[in-house]
């Protein structure tokens, strides 16, 4: 249940965070777009062990340390990057002229962001959700250094599941493995429709 309570809650909050910043970068022209947008990649270069140490002394000092919220926020942080660049590629590809003629029939850059924007990119935006849930599910390193019990995930209580006396116990663990990976084969099988379509769209032009 923390897993999922987890991996969704991070999943909406990245995708709430950036579809509408990847609908700036795509209809709006400002001074250093780009150059905000690639500065906004810079974390996924990074190997997450790197910043461990920083953001585990932000999280005693916010009192978020094994908390839901605190693993929801960071797992955003790391995510939102790489939906800008998934994302990037659907806005930029919905017609500026159907996006120009609802401006001229007086809708608002929010109206244009829910009512057209978002219905044309619904592949991408599920595929992006997807890879989202998929990335926060699985996640070890930070899971296991942040929590101690009340919002410990899956794959930490998978990689620690002894007896008392230090032995395995091998049939409670391969049972606990497969309720790991099947909410993540259940997502494939329902929305690998979408997934594909996402992830295929744009790869060729004429």
């Amino acid at each position: 249940m923390n897993s999922f309570l987890i991996a969704v809650g991070a999943s909406f909050l990245t995708l709430f965070i950036a579809a509408p910043a990847t609908f700036a970068f795509t209809q709006w022209e400002f001074r250093g777009k780009e150059t905000l947008f690639f500065t906004s990649l810079v974390g996924r270069m990074f190997p997450p062990v790197t910043t461990l140490i920083p953001i585990y002394l932000l999280m005693k000092f916010l009192q978020l340390l094994d908390t839901h919220l605190g693993l929801i926020l960071i797992y955003a942080a790391f995510l939102v990057p790489l939906v800008l660049l998934i994302l990037r590629e659907f806005f930029s590809q919905v017609p500026m002229e159907i996006c120009e003629c609802a401006r001229l029939d007086s809708a608002s850059s929010f109206q244009v962001f829910i009512r057209i924007e978002l219905p044309l990119s619904i592949n991408g935006i599920i595929a992006a959700g997807t890879l989202c849930f998929v990335e926060a599910w699985n996640e070890f390193l930070f899971a296991l250094v942040l929590t101690s019990f009340n919002a410990k995930t899956a794959p930490v209580v998978l990689g620690t599941f002894v007896e008392n006396e230090g032995m395995i116990q091998w049939g409670a663990l391969a049972a606990l493995g497969v309720c790991t990976v099947m909410p993540t084969v259940l997502f494939m099988i329902f929305l690998h429709k979408f997934l594909i379509k996402g992830l295929t769209l744009g790869s060729l032009k004429g």
